[in-house]
């Protein structure tokens, strides 16, 4: 099962906290796991979870998704179990609310796309927190639908425990099939401890021309990635986006 908690918080000095905070509270979910457990994090041996924080006018929210049974049970669970903690960083207390949870699997996002949903051509990918991926060393921080949804491709496979996907075929269809149609992005940087890393906020609006079970396996992935998050560094609080498949209008400008 995928999970996902939105834990409204509280700051004892009347705090705003936002999504450059989100490694603070990374570092919080490190320290209420199995010490064992955090170290399989840290080693980068798996990737089952996403969190960051964002703000809604007066109120935080820590947001926390995991991909896996074993992921929910040994980080989710503690940390839900958490009502107070100390952010020594910014000599702060914080206290939790009770969290908004949803859940899904990944044979019902199979279900949803593939049976009861009509193939939906244009969809919007709102992004909450700073994007950006890394090829060849470097960071990207401008992006274009091959760098989004190949590496969420390559995801949820792994998290869904897929290997048999011929990943040249798929991204030369990805190139050839899939457009912006437009968007509205600018540059960020995301902080972790003393390095800003540059990344784009803002959204985008995909265009799928391909055949409706491309088109299908297109929403699909990109309403995973409402759970997973897109690019790098997801664990830190980068990445986190909102799915919302939109009405094809009469005439699509594709630009």
């Amino acid at each position: 099962m995928i999970y996902k908690a939105k834990m409204p918080f509280t700051s004892s000095r009347n705090l705003k906290y936002g999504w450059g905070t989100s490694s603070l509270l990374h570092g919080l979910i490190m320290e209420s796991i199995d010490t064992e457990y955090a170290e399989i994090l840290h080693s980068g041996q798996l990737r089952v979870f996403s969190q960051s924080v964002i703000s809604d006018t007066e109120i935080n929210y820590w947001i926390i998704s995991t991909f896996s049974d074993e992921a929910y049970e040994r980080i989710l669970l503690p940390v839900l179990a958490l009502e107070k903690a100390e952010i020594t960083q910014k000599d702060d207390i914080i206290s939790f609310e009770k969290a908004e949870i949803t859940c899904t699997s990944f044979e019902k996002l199979f279900a949803a796309h593939y049976i009861a949903n009509e193939p939906i051509r244009r969809l919007k990918l709102d992004f909450l927190t700073p994007a950006s991926f890394k090829a060849g060393g470097k960071y990207i921080n401008i992006p274009d639908p091959g760098l989004i949804l190949s590496g969420l491709a390559r995801r949820f496979d792994n998290d869904c425990d897929i290997h048999d996907t011929i990943y040249d075929a798929l991204f030369d269809e990805i190139e050839q099939r899939v457009s912006f149609s437009s968007f509205n992005i600018r540059s960020a940087q995301f902080p972790i401890e003393q390095v800003r890393i540059p990344a784009f906020r803002g959204s985008v609006t995909l265009w799928i021309s391909g055949n409706e079970t491309f088109c299908r396996y297109i929403n699909m992935i990109c309403e995973y990635a409402s759970y997973s998050g897109i690019g790098i560094k997801t664990a830190l609080g980068m990445g986190q986006v909102t799915y919302s498949p939109l009405i094809k209008k009469e005439k699509e400008e594709i630009f």
